[in-house]
């Protein structure tokens, strides 16, 4: 019944937003673009990824990439990965470690482009909190967003490594005020979250102390773009002017944020009523993660390629969370289809920045 409430929302949240590309398709004549429907794994536009999705219709990347964009809201990461499975897009984006462990539970997905290079997960506990290291968790209630979501494996993950094997209670909260409320009244001892909700919630007055985790969280890649294994050649090739689409708006985000934020509230306006004072830090806390480890955005020149490396610590995650399933093996040359990096890659950067430069 929930999937079923899940597909239904995300049918009803469907949102034409047609590029702005000529069109009869006659002889010699403009190319009608092709429709690719993202599937957002929010209920509604949030100020992570709307932002680069709205800089793609507003800035005119789909209508230059030639792509009819729209896009799906859905309750959940794992909500979007079973409509995109299902048919209701044709492009989702999910943590590398979820889409490994739905690979092995049999759904046919294939990761072929990398989005938040740097996972972007933290459990935090307020500021005069007695707790300073995740072992001081155990017999603890943790704050998650959702099962569904990736903050219950993220804290099971940090607990283990810290030596605690369960005795902590996880407790829904969501990812708005309520999370915020929990901790303030003391419902849950610390939050598992994303550091853009931990900069969204900051506008409620809370704020909060980071714990550790292990480094290599800091390398370990976050969001990839997913789509249909079984996608045929034309509809790759479709998807992969998409994403580049999605990578020219992501740095044209980067290098404006400003005007990134204002392109959101134009594409959805009634993102703006509910947006947070601090809206345009809590863009910036999102779009840092995009940006590879030590690197400097306007010199990067490969946002694609998803390392092996970071498929192997992805894979290790899965599999010490318990997030493998038997039915279907999976590897690196069987998940990531590399053959699209360069494609999504092959776009000018030095003109994007100069046209976000000049706003």
């Amino acid at each position: 019944m929930r999937g079923r409430k899940a597909l239904l929302l995300a049918l009803a949240f469907v949102v034409p937003l047609l590029a702005a590309c000529g069109g009869g398709g006659t002889p010699g004549g403009p190319q009608e673009p092709d429709r690719v429907t993202y599937l957002f794994g929010t209920a509604a536009p949030n100020l992570a990824d709307a932002v680069w999705f709205a800089v793609g219709r507003r800035a005119g990347f789909f209508a230059e990439e030639r792509i009819d964009a729209r896009a799906a809201f859905n309750d959940g990461g794992a909500a979007a990965l079973q409509a995109l499975v299902g048919g209701a897009g044709d492009v989702a984006v999910s943590e590398l470690v979820n889409v490994v462990s739905a690979a092995s539970a049999g759904m046919p997905v294939q990761v072929y482009a990398n989005m938040v290079h740097r996972y972007s997960w933290f459990i935090a506990v307020p500021p005069d909190s007695p707790i300073t290291s995740p072992q001081q968790l155990a017999g603890k209630k943790v704050g998650i967003i959702s099962a569904g979501s990736g903050s219950q494996p993220f804290a099971t993950k940090v607990l283990k490594d810290a030596g605690v094997d369960g005795g902590v209670e996880f407790v829904t909260v969501g990812a708005g005020a309520g999370a915020a409320e929990a901790l303030r009244n003391g419902t849950v001892d610390a939050l598992a979250n994303l550091d853009v909700i931990f900069k969204t919630l900051e506008a409620t007055g809370l704020t909060v102390r980071y714990l550790p985790r292990s480094a290599e969280f800091d390398t370990m890649p976050g969001a990839l773009f997913v789509r249909r294994a079984d996608d045929g050649a034309e509809r790759k090739e479709a998807i992969d002017r998409f994403t580049r689409a999605a990578w020219r708006s992501m740095l044209y985000a980067l290098a404006n944020p400003d005007r990134a934020v204002q392109m959101t509230y134009e594409v959805f306006p009634d993102l703006e009523a509910a947006a947070p004072a601090n809206a345009v830090d809590v863009a910036k806390s999102w779009l840092a993660y995009l940006v590879p480890a030590g690197a400097d955005y306007t010199t990067v020149t490969d946002w694609a390629s998803v390392s092996p490396d970071g498929f192997a610590s992805s894979y290790a995650f899965a599999q010490d969370s318990g997030l493998l399933q038997d039915r279907r093996p999976v590897t690196y040359e069987s998940l990531v289809d590399t053959g699209s990096f360069a494609a999504v890659n092959d776009f000018d950067r030095a003109a994007v920045l100069e046209r976000a430069r000049n706003g």
